[in-house]
């Protein structure tokens, strides 16, 4: 205690109140909270912080949000065509497309975690080798799962729907099937660049596909 005191005595005056925390080297910055902040730092610090969280989390954010929008604007277009055409393509979405999508999600976050590792330990070949095998794998899952896509009505009808519901939502479903093999694709590689904190194109791109998807609905 008595030698951390002149340490960040030292460390203060060296520091413009007025400035921001951002133009600060973040050796500096380490160097601060390795001792304990007067509170009239406490503001610039947690906003500093805030920011960083901001700068990686808000990307994610915004692909999270443009990839469940797929969803809702397929099914604000189907509702258009009825009732009853609305329950059958929100029940294939909910049963089916959500179980299908929680197995991908499933396996891609071992992609995330194994490339995260991967890149932390600076073997960015190795990286590359993950996420052609998960590639692979997230294919083989989508031919699998394509039968339950294709055979959906029978699904359905054995979890208690009427046929009136089956029927269109089987429908649905199966026009969804390509949409299986593009996320298979996406999946891993979208786990693959947030491993090395690329998040910014994936935005970019999330945004580019609900414009043409909502176009071509």
């Amino acid at each position: 205690m008595g030698s951390a005191e002149p340490e960040q005595q030292l460390l203060l005056p060296r520091l413009d109140p007025r400035g921001r925390v951002s133009d600060w080297p973040s050796a500096t910055i380490e160097e601060l909270l390795e001792h304990s902040v007067p509170l009239r730092w406490w503001p610039r610090l947690v906003a500093w912080e805030s920011r960083l969280l901001w700068l990686l989390s808000g990307s994610s954010i915004v692909v999270s949000i443009f990839n469940y929008m797929l969803c809702f604007v397929s099914l604000m277009f189907t509702g258009h065509l009825g009732t009853v055409e609305l329950a059958g393509a929100s029940m294939a979405t909910v049963c089916i497309q959500g179980l299908a999508y929680g197995i991908m999600l499933g396996m891609a976050s071992a992609v995330q975690t194994v490339c995260g590792q991967a890149y932390g330990a600076k073997r960015y070949s190795e990286m590359g080798i993950i996420c052609q095998r998960a590639v692979v794998l997230h294919l083989g899952a989508a031919v699998l799962l394509s039968f339950v896509y294709w055979f959906s009505g029978d699904i359905l009808l054995a979890i208690g729907q009427s046929e009136t519901i089956t029927e269109p939502g089987q429908l649905f479903t199966r026009g969804l099937i390509p949409q299986l093999y593009t996320f298979a694709l996406t999946c891993p590689m979208q786990r693959f660049l947030q491993a090395q904190n690329i998040v910014n194109p994936l935005a970019y791109m999330s945004v580019g596909v609900f414009l043409l998807h909502t176009l071509l609905t």
